[in-house]
C-alpha cells in the first residue's frame, strides 16, 4: 500500500508540472521604428482656378446680336452708313428745321429697325442652322502657368497669356478675346459669383502681366 502511494505521488507531481502554463517568452526582436509620415504624403499638386459652363444656341444668338458692341471696325462701318443715310435723306430739308428734325428721326428709326432685323436674321441662321460642333457643348476653362486652357469633348486648346488681348463684360457674358476675331464666350449664369470673381480677377491679372 505504501509502495503504491510512493509511486503515485511522483506521477501526480509530474502531471501538474506538465499542465502548467508556459512562461511568456520575451522577444529578442526590437519593434520597428515608427514610419515617417512626411515621407508618405504625396507631393501637393497645385490647384488652378477653373470654371465649367455650357454654350447653347441661344448663347450663340446673343453673341451675334452683341457683335456690333464689341467690334470696332463694325462700329465704324455702322456710323459711316447712318451718316450717309442722314446726308442723302436730309440734304433737301436744311431750310426747314421742323421737317429736318422729323425726317432725321424717321431715318434713324428705320435704320435701327433694319439693323436689328439684319442682325437677328443672320444670328438665327448662324446659331440654329449650322451644327456648331465643338461649340454647342460643355466647356472647361482653366488658368495655368502656361496660359488659358480650354477643354471640350472634341479638343484641348492652350492659349498663351500674350495672346489674350481683350476681356469684356456685356449682358451677363464674359468675352475673352484670344485674337482679333477669336474669343471665348462665358455665360455667367452657370458659375457662382464668388468663383467667377476669383477666376476673372486671376485671368485679368495674368493677361495684364503678359502684355
Amino acid at each position: 500500500m505504501w509502495m503504491l502511494f510512493a509511486l503515485a505521488v511522483p506521477i501526480i507531481v509530474i502531471m501538474f508540472w506538465s499542465c502548467r502554463d508556459p512562461e511568456p517568452q520575451i522577444s529578442s526582436q526590437s519593434a520597428p521604428p515608427p514610419s515617417d509620415m512626411k515621407q508618405m504624403v504625396p507631393p501637393r499638386i497645385p490647384q488652378y482656378p477653373s470654371i465649367t459652363f455650357r454654350i447653347t444656341r441661344w448663347d450663340l444668338f446673343a453673341n451675334h446680336m452683341t457683335l456690333w458692341m464689341r467690334n470696332r471696325v463694325l462700329q465704324l462701318i455702322l456710323v459711316l452708313v447712318v451718316g450717309w443715310y442722314l446726308w442723302s435723306g436730309l440734304s433737301r430739308d436744311f431750310a426747314n428745321a421742323s421737317e429736318f428734325a422729323i425726317h432725321g428721326l424717321l431715318i434713324l428709326v428705320l435704320y435701327a429697325l433694319s439693323l436689328v432685323g439684319t442682325f437677328a436674321f443672320v444670328g438665327l441662321a448662324m446659331s440654329f442652322l449650322l451644327k456648331q460642333r465643338g461649340v454647342i457643348c460643355e466647356h472647361v476653362l482653366e488658368i495655368t502657368d502656361e496660359g488659358l486652357v480650354e477643354r471640350t469633348e472634341m479638343n484641348r486648346t492652350l492659349h498663351t497669356w500674350s495672346s489674350i488681348c481683350r476681356i469684356m463684360n456685356i449682358f451677363g457674358y464674359l468675352f475673352v478675346y484670344v485674337g482679333d476675331q477669336t474669343l471665348h464666350q462665358i455665360p455667367r449664369r452657370y458659375i457662382p459669383p464668388e468663383q467667377m470673381a476669383v477666376f476673372e480677377g486671376e485671368l485679368r491679372a495674368r493677361a495684364a502681366a503678359a502684355r
